[in-house]
This record gives C-alpha cells, sequence and structure tokens, in this order.
C-alpha cells in the first residue's frame, strides 16, 4: 500500500506525515547547497580559459572570507544529519 501523506490521530485529528513533509522541502535545502557551492567548480573550471594553474585556483578558494567559510562548514554539516554538533558548537561560541 502506498504511504499515506497525512495520518488520523487521536480524536479524528489528522497530522502530516514527517516523512513526506520533508521530502516536500528538500529542493529548497539542495538549492541552498548548489548556490552556497557554485563558486568552488568556477573556480576550478575558469583554470581552464586562462592562464591560472591549479595551485592558483586553491589559492583562490583559500582567499574566501571567513563568514563563507563558516556558512560553507555548517551548510555541510546540517546536509550529512550533524544538525547536534552544529548546536554544540554554536553554544560554545556563543556562550560568554
Amino acid at each position: 500500500m502506498a504511504k499515506r501523506a497525512k495520518r488520523k490521530l487521536y480524536g479524528g485529528k489528522e497530522q502530516f506525515d514527517m516523512d513526506s513533509e520533508a521530502l516536500s522541502l528538500s529542493w529548497k535545502d539542495e538549492l541552498i547547497v548548489v548556490v552556497l557551492l557554485f563558486p568552488i567548480p568556477i573556480t576550478f573550471l575558469s583554470t581552464f580559459f586562462t592562464d591560472e594553474t591549479i595551485t592558483d585556483a586553491w589559492n583562490s578558494l583559500a582567499l574566501m572570507p571567513d563568514w563563507y567559510q563558516n556558512i560553507l562548514m555548517i551548510v555541510t554539516l546540517v546536509v550529512f544529519g550533524l544538525k547536534a554538533l552544529v548546536f554544540r558548537i554554536a553554544e560554545k561560541l556563543f556562550k560568554e
């Protein structure tokens, strides 16, 4: 049988199935990841069309702003399901 998007709960109330809701929102997560990762392949592809070498491309990536590197690291951790680790790191960073 096909999985229903809604389930009956106590007293006849309906609740969305978390799996189907997560799947309907997953394209947004994927779009964010693609947009954030876009500069990385462009940097390496530019070596084919300019006089830059792969070493220059790595050096260009090293010049990324810290805020971009931090966001990229956080998004990568969240995508791989390590959200709890992100929260622990955030607590240590913002706790004084």
